[in-house]
């Protein structure tokens, strides 16, 4: 008998270089798949990093109460120290930043305020106007 007298087609047959080997051929599609999907979890990790840092001049995955930076009334503002006293007299709440501190401002101000607070659970902080009124 010939070597094609076992009655499988060729490709069926095994041959010697493919024995052992099976498992391999799945081993790079695992792999690009598991870099696809951590490349996807980066990109969102930057996206959600970079959107942050915008906001409030962070690195942070969320944003804090009381960031660096909060964007109020069209304007940019700059955290300075912490007030000891609490919220002083005569401001009002007016808004909340992205991450839950809210926002006073003098009551009185009709145009753009030049300090606000920023209450942040127990810590107030004042922020002053960057660039001027």
């Amino acid at each position: 008998m010939s070597g094609r007298a076992t009655g499988l087609p060729r490709r069926d047959r095994a041959s010697p270089y493919s024995q052992g080997m099976g498992h391999l051929g799945r081993t790079p599609r695992v792999l690009v798949l598991l870099a696809l999907v951590l490349g996807v979890a980066a990109v969102a990790l930057g996206a959600r990093l970079a959107e942050n840092h915008g906001y409030g001049w962070e690195w942070t995955l969320t944003p804090l109460a009381a960031p660096p930076k909060i964007h109020f009334e069209g304007r940019d503002y700059d955290r300075g120290g912490e007030q000891s006293d609490g919220i002083p007299s005569g401001y009002v709440l007016e808004g909340e930043t992205p991450g839950g501190g809210e926002i006073y401002k003098f009551g009185l101000d009709e145009g753009t305020s030049t300090v606000v607070f920023v209450k942040d659970g127990e810590h107030v902080y004042a922020y002053g106007l960057m660039g001027g009124p």
